[in-house]
């Protein structure tokens, strides 16, 4: 697959994302997809998740923690089989009532059947999680 469809794919994802859609998301992932959220320490979703169940399962975590206030996304690059996205966010952690905003940096690769096989998220420093 070509760059201009990876970056496709991914602003699909964002889509489906922005709908609550995890399954679109899901669609866009390969069945062995290795993602990472490097986030808060002490964020339940902070890890690695292997495969779309535990990537559903993060997802789960997600909407069990926070609530997202602004989710936008500022670019979208691509070079080779690599996606590079930056976003800003803001969101609500819901067991300490604080609220974090910052920027996230998404990093995609795409194997030869242009499903993401590793995704990378690094998100702003933040101590929302902390009590």
């Amino acid at each position: 697959m070509g760059v201009e469809q990876n970056k496709a794919t991914v602003q699909s994802a964002y889509a489906a994302f922005g709908e609550g859609n995890v399954d679109g998301v899901l669609a866009t992932l390969a069945d062995d997809v290795v993602w990472s959220a490097y986030t808060a320490s002490d964020a339940p979703f902070s890890g690695q998740f292997k495969g779309h169940v535990e990537v559903a399962r993060f997802f789960g975590m997600v909407v069990e923690n926070i609530e997202i206030e602004k989710f936008e996304v500022d670019t979208i690059l691509g070079e080779s089989d690599f996606v590079v996205a930056t976003l800003s966010e803001r969101y609500k952690v819901k067991t300490t009532g604080k609220t974090h905003e910052g920027g996230l940096v998404h990093v995609y690769h795409f194997d030869a059947a242009g499903k993401v096989d590793r995704f990378d998220e690094y998100e702003s420093a933040n101590d929302a999680f902390r009590a």
